[in-house]
């Protein structure tokens, strides 16, 4: 991890912010602006303070590695914080493969309720949550 400094005070605005951790990690606004999916006019506009914060910020944190409110407001610690994951591990074993295990990520939600949803069921509610997800950002 590229070393970031809390108490920098040129940074005061989302517009310094932006720029001194893109400049960190060595990125041009045109790989900054692929790797979130946006413009790179718009990566430019956010650093020249001629647009307002973007609805993107989670993704701009995300691909600068920074906490997206210190990247917002100058509040909180620059380096990301681990989210909190529910700890129940699933098991995936399918006939002639390997075992898949992972950490499942809904607490309301168990692994076995949702194997016991027809395909169309579960192709329904992975359409609403990538909606949910979608207008998130």
């Amino acid at each position: 991890m590229i070393g970031l400094h809390h108490s920098i005070t040129y940074v005061k605005t989302f517009a310094d912010r932006l720029r001194y951790v893109r400049e960190k990690r060595r990125m041009t606004q045109a790989e900054l602006a692929r790797a979130c999916g946006i413009s790179q006019g718009a990566i430019a506009n956010y650093e020249a303070q001629t647009r307002s914060t973007p609805r993107a910020i989670f993704t701009l944190a995300n691909v600068l590695k920074v906490n997206a409110q210190w990247l917002y407001d100058g509040s909180g610690p620059i380096e990301p914080q681990p989210a909190p994951i529910s700890q129940t591990v699933y098991q995936l074993k399918e006939h002639g493969r390997q075992t898949t295990v992972g950490l499942w990520p809904f607490e309301s939600l168990s692994p076995n309720q949702w194997w016991q949803l027809s395909k169309k069921e579960q192709q329904l509610i992975e359409a609403v949550v990538a909606s949910l997800i979608k207008n998130l950002r």
